[in-house]
């Protein structure tokens, strides 16, 4: 299975640019992110996840996401999952319920 892209080892690595709105994840010189936008006080929408192509299938964008509901827990903002894929990742680990606006089961 030499040379399947799926197998390459990689280190990603997650960081936050707060001035364009994004949560990105880069691996194998590509990145992907989460675009957010603030919605009120204390309040941000995460607005749409991009995985490149070839960083997809990996759990990359799981990963981004969980780093991006972490860092609004651990500075107190609530979360808007205006993505399909957030809410995706939130409906898998339930624990991340308490980071949205709506935290109703």
């Amino acid at each position: 299975m030499t040379g399947l892209g799926i197998f390459r080892t990689m280190n990603p690595s997650f960081s936050h640019d707060p001035a364009e709105g994004l949560y990105i994840v880069t691996a194998d010189g590509h990145q992907g992110t989460v675009l957010y936008r603030p919605a009120g006080a204390g309040i941000v929408d995460f607005q749409s996840t991009y995985i490149p192509f070839a960083l997809r299938h990996r759990n990359l964008g799981t990963a981004l996401v969980r780093y991006a509901l972490e860092q609004a827990r651990s500075q107190g903002v609530k979360v808007i999952p205006s993505c399909w894929f957030v809410g995706q990742v939130v409906d898998r680990m339930p624990e991340y319920r308490e980071v949205l606006v709506d935290s109703s089961p």
